[in-house]
């Protein structure tokens, strides 16, 4: 059998506590434990009374404190207070239907041993990463890409098509991974390993709860929600802190935590010195002392990111977002005295707040009233020349005109792509398709908002924003809770009207209205800041070193995902000010580092 334990080893930053395994022949477990709830008595793996049934789990099953009394009362006997044990119990008394009736952030395996048969398990919304690969010999699974990249014996193909949809959306599409024999279990979703073959199917879609029926009642319904959320991420036997930007989002976190629950807990936040621009620790700071919140603030400069070769293996997966650096010294700092943190990730998707659904929802709608439209966006594409596939918001509102037309779906993925290299590099359109199992059966009864929530929620959240938070805190050993995606909130927000959550330019309506009870008006009437590098200018200065490292990459060329002349045209014309090409240079900047460093460590072969 693989030496699990010892593959388990390279886990140690994402549970440094403990260590476990378990090994009946068919199956073998091995855990790293990061201890948060019953510290003592929690180990993994965990078994059912007889032995039966093994689990292993990364993360937090956020309602074992109810759950147990319904299995106690159904004869089930407990050994620990682990929030884990729930699984094993549940699994007994319920089967694969136990996970209806847990809210959690897991990525979790149940081994049952009387019928040879394993169960793969990740959370609804994908906060917790379940990576697996499947040969003659069986099938292997991890909490991180590299520990599989490190199974003995194998040798592995990049895929190209998946590194270039990257190289566009600055993220790994769909259940993809750099390496075609590795794939990611998708969210809600379920895996069954029996007989020698894998069945994987949906356990939970995203769907609307039926709103409440004045706006009144909805603010209300947010705020029990709202509440009982952040009650149930509290819970914890060590020291819990919170992330704090002093945006809308962290600052109604804090305000739940500390103003309304009464929690005692630290904050913590980034600064960067001389961008005002980028900066919003004033506001935090104000936030942390208006709720008697013991504050941390963090700086970063350009001289942070001297490790960025470091910071891409970190992230275990390639993923094109700045603020992943600023995450981790953020996270590093919060480890220093809580080992849980609370954030504020999910409300734009959950609520609406991002910029982008209005553009795209009133850009849509002139769009298909003016026939002409399309034609006149495409004429002043023309006249920007170079600029016309740049990250700049003229030529991202143009080319949604031209491509998105009267259709908001097609409008925000329009203005969320980075599109240079792939026409640069003449790539064909399949090759960068969102491979993107939809985020729920969206009707016409859901309201046009929710179409475009739902393909945040299945892509941008799970492979972008969470991969960052849990791979940055993970990798000090923190454990972040979102509140906003407690898949209650999740169906309300969608199935809420959409002038609740967008009201002209004003987002996440229905939230601020909330905040109006929690906040100061100074802060919850702040216009929406979101966080963010000042990347551009960097590239063309003090980072302009990693820009040059990949103009000479020789591993983009090798792996047939992009020319050398390609990418020098790109960072030629970003230099010189002729152009704003920032993701898509970020995203090969991080993609030749993480390439490299992997054909270092392993055996990778080109597509065929």
């Amino acid at each position: 059998m693989t030496d699990v334990l010892g593959l388990s080893a390279g886990l140690v930053h994402r549970g440094p506590d403990d260590a476990g395994q378990f090994d009946d022949g068919d199956c073998s477990l091995a855990m790293r434990r990061l201890s948060i709830i019953d510290v003592a008595g929690g180990h993994q793996p965990i078994a059912s009374e007889s032995g039966d049934v093994v689990a292993v789990c990364n993360g937090e099953l956020y309602n074992f404190q109810s759950l147990r009394p319904q299995l106690e009362a159904l004869g089930h006997r407990f050994a620990s207070g682990s929030d884990v044990e729930v699984a094993v119990h549940g699994y007994e008394a319920w089967g694969d239907g136990f996970l209806s009736d847990v809210n959690g952030m897991f990525a979790l395996a149940l081994w049952d041993r009387r019928r040879r048969r394993l169960l793969l398990a990740r959370d609804r919304v994908g906060k917790k990463p379940l990576y697996y690969t499947v040969s003659e010999h069986g099938i292997a699974f991890a909490s991180e890409l590299r520990s599989l990249m490190s199974l003995p014996g194998r040798h592995w193909t990049v895929d190209r098509d998946a590194c270039r949809a990257f190289c566009v959306w600055g993220r790994m599409p769909g259940d993809r991974t750099p390496l075609l024999e590795i794939r990611r279990l998708p969210p809600g979703h379920l895996g069954i390993w029996e007989a020698g073959r894998l069945a994987i199917r949906r356990y939970w879609t995203p769907e609307p709860a039926t709103p409440p029926t004045d706006f009144a009642g909805a603010v209300q319904g947010l705020k029990h929600l709202f509440r009982d959320a952040v009650a149930l991420r509290l819970i914890s036997d060590v020291p819990l802190g919170a992330f704090l930007s002093g945006g809308l989002d962290s600052s109604a976190v804090v305000a739940m935590a500390a103003g309304v629950l009464g929690a005692r807990i630290p904050t913590f936040n980034i600064a960067f010195p001389g961008h005002t621009d980028f900066d919003e620790a004033a506001h935090a700071r104000r936030v942390a002392r208006h709720f008697g919140c013991e504050h941390n603030e963090i700086p970063v400069t350009p001289a942070d990111f001297a490790n960025v070769d470091e910071l891409v293996w970190l992230l275990d997966e390639p993923l094109a977002d700045p603020a992943a650096l600023p995450t981790l010294l953020l996270s590093r700092a919060a480890r220093q005295v809580v080992t849980v943190v609370l954030t504020g990730e999910g409300a734009d998707e959950v609520l609406g707040g991002y910029d982008r659904y209005w553009l795209s929802l009133r850009g849509a709608a002139v769009a298909a009233g003016l026939p002409g439209v399309r034609a006149a966006a495409a004429a002043g594409l023309r006249l920007r020349g170079a600029r016309a596939l740049d990250d700049s918001s003229l030529s991202r509102a143009l080319r949604s005109v031209r491509q998105g037309d009267g259709d908001p779906l097609a409008w925000s993925r329009t203005l969320a792509e980075a599109p240079a290299l792939a026409r640069v590099a003449d790539w064909p359109p399949a090759a960068t398709a969102v491979v993107v199992e939809p985020g729920g059966d969206v009707t016409s009864g859901w309201g046009r908002l929710a179409r475009l929530q739902c393909d945040d929620i299945g892509d941008l959240l799970v492979n972008g924003l969470l991969t960052k938070v849990d791979r940055m805190t993970m990798a000090a050993s923190l454990e972040a809770r979102c509140p906003f995606l407690d898949y209650r909130l999740v169906a309300f927000g969608l199935g809420l009207p959409d002038e609740w959550k967008l009201r002209g330019r004003t987002s996440k309506v229905v939230l601020r209205a909330l905040a109006a009870e929690l906040l100061p008006a100074e802060i919850r009437l702040r216009p929406k800041h979101t966080f963010r590098v000042p990347l551009a200018e960097w590239l063309r200065g003090p980072l302009k070193s990693w820009l040059d490292r990949a103009t000479a990459s020789t591993v983009l060329p090798r792996f047939g995902i992009a020319t050398t002349d390609a990418v020098r045209a790109l960072a030629d014309a970003h230099v010189a000010g002729r152009a704003n090409y920032t993701r898509s240079l970020w995203a090969l900047i991080t993609l030749h580092l993480w390439l490299e460093e992997a054909a270092r460590r392993v055996i990778i072969e080109c597509a065929a």
